[in-house]
């Protein structure tokens, strides 16, 4: 923002509009005309869930909060919808808490206008190191021209099922 401000200005930076460098933050995030990163968090209007979840707070999610559901059942889901407006190639990538007890299987089924793909998360099969308590896994490289949506679901379990947040990366 500075050095949009210091751009913008002519002499005095106290002078400048905060609503222009706003605007230019929005429009280009990274100031080399590439789009921005989506996150799509837990309470997120484009994330819907089967019965039973729970927004809990949680210092390990990302943000702070995750969606919770105890004793995972066959049919529970996360529903992400994914933003029409994107275009082009995009990696995706699913935040999972990695400490606590928690059911370590995630089932992932991308929907896109031109791709399916089905992914599983196993976080048995994942060895931490250092003080991690959270971490971005991908899950593939999809084009979502036309929007889309991930569904989330899991074995049943005792164990509770957490959801919480994506992230699409712009393939440059």
């Amino acid at each position: 923002a500075c050095g949009i401000a210091a751009s913008l200005a002519d002499g005095m930076v106290q002078k400048v509009d905060a609503a222009e460098i706003r605007n230019i933050m929005h429009r280009n995030p990274y100031m080399d005309g590439s789009q921005a990163d989506v996150i799509i968090d837990d309470g997120d209007p484009l994330v819907t869930y089967s019965e039973g979840w729970k927004q809990v707070r949680n210092k390990r999610a990302y943000g702070p909060t995750c969606h919770t559901l105890e004793n995972t059942p066959a049919e529970a889901y996360a529903v992400y919808s994914l933003p029409d407006s994107l275009s082009g190639e995009w990696d995706i990538y699913t935040y999972q808490i990695m400490r606590g007890k928690a059911n370590p299987i995630a089932h992932y089924s991308i929907e896109t206008s031109s791709k399916e793909a089905k992914v599983t998360f196993d976080k048995s099969k994942i060895a931490l190191v250092g003080q991690v308590s959270g971490e971005w896994f991908r899950l593939g490289t999809f084009d979502l021209t036309g929007g889309g949506k991930i569904t989330m679901t899991s074995d049943e379990s005792a164990l509770p099922l957490r959801s919480d947040a994506l992230l699409l990366v712009k393939r440059k």
